[in-house]
């Protein structure tokens, strides 16, 4: 069984705002393991978990890696990831 996601601050600063839609994106997505996120993104786990923990802005690479991972669509995504940049 996959381990929970860790509980982001509540706090609006953007990145923080920014890691917990990745996070409802993957919750609204079924909750796909990373593993298998990683196989579909060419990422590794230890990245993508990195990408929803709101300590660091992950690269668009990895954003858009996650969002296509969890079957989203990464135009919706480059916005508010330059907006956080």
């Amino acid at each position: 069984m996959a381990r929970p996601m860790n509980r982001l601050p509540q706090s609006n600063e953007p990145l923080v705002a920014f890691a917990r839609d990745l996070q409802t994106l993957r919750a609204k997505a079924g909750n796909p393991p990373l593993k298998l996120m990683a196989e579909h993104s060419s990422l590794s786990t230890a990245t993508l978990s990195n990408a929803h923990a709101g300590k660091k802005l992950p690269t668009w690479m990895t954003v858009n890696g996650y969002v296509l991972a969890c079957g989203g669509d990464p135009k919706d995504w480059i916005v508010r990831w330059e907006n956080c940049a």
